[in-house]
């Protein structure tokens, strides 16, 4: 396993916080000062609350395809490999690892299958982006499918709704972008003794 030094960049930027020379000059800066050899990008989703299901990627709060794509060109041209880390977060400042539906579909309550729906058409955008742009270092991270609980890995028909659908969405993703796909679920309290623990798809490489 290869080791990695990586800083998280403007995480959540807006859309046009990439747009201008000032964010380029902040990322050199970033790499001359600290000697990280990766930076991670974490485009951001949006819901209104942790209990709906729709997830918006279209948006002012999540950077545009062409700002991401021309701030990993520039971090390739100095060097660096560039991980994705499309993640959703809550516009009423909840929490995402409280994102929550229950078990089973509940008749006129939302629920878990519609809300991967919108999580899975927002990974396969930026799987679809790197394949489609042939990005030869941009890995696509789910980040945690936000949701604490619910989305360690578990094989189809083995745990309630919302815990095996993760990993549809990783193999579909990876599928989708040709590139390796690390898996990092959050968790609402972390293990002891366990310095980080992520699931890697089969023929993945860890990080």
């Amino acid at each position: 396993m290869q080791q990695i030094h990586a800083i998280n960049f403007a995480p959540f930027a807006p859309r046009g916080a990439f747009a201008g020379p000032e964010a380029a000059g902040e990322l050199c800066r970033m790499q001359e000062l600290t000697g990280a050899d990766t930076v991670i990008f974490c485009p951001g989703a949006v819901q209104a609350d942790p209990f709906v299901e729709e997830i918006d990627f279209t948006g002012r709060h999540t950077t545009s395809d062409q700002e991401l794509l021309a701030m990993t060109q520039l971090a390739h041209s100095r060097g660096m490999r560039v991980f994705w880390k499309p993640t959703v977060n809550c516009l009423d400042g909840t929490w995402r690892a409280r994102i929550s539906f229950f078990d089973h579909d509940v008749p006129c309550e939302t629920k878990w299958s519609g809300w991967f729906a919108y999580y899975q058409a927002f990974q396969m955008h930026f799987a679809a982006l790197a394949q489609n742009e042939g990005i030869a270092n941009a890995q696509p991270i789910c980040a945690g499918a936000p949701c604490a609980g619910r989305c360690e890995y578990q094989p189809p028909g083995t745990a309630p709704a919302g815990r095996h659908k993760i990993g549809t969405v990783v193999r579909r993703t990876q599928t989708c972008s040709g590139r390796p796909f690390l898996f990092a679920p959050v968790r609402a309290k972390k293990p002891r003794n366990v310095r980080s623990r992520a699931f890697a798809a089969p023929g993945s490489t860890g990080v």
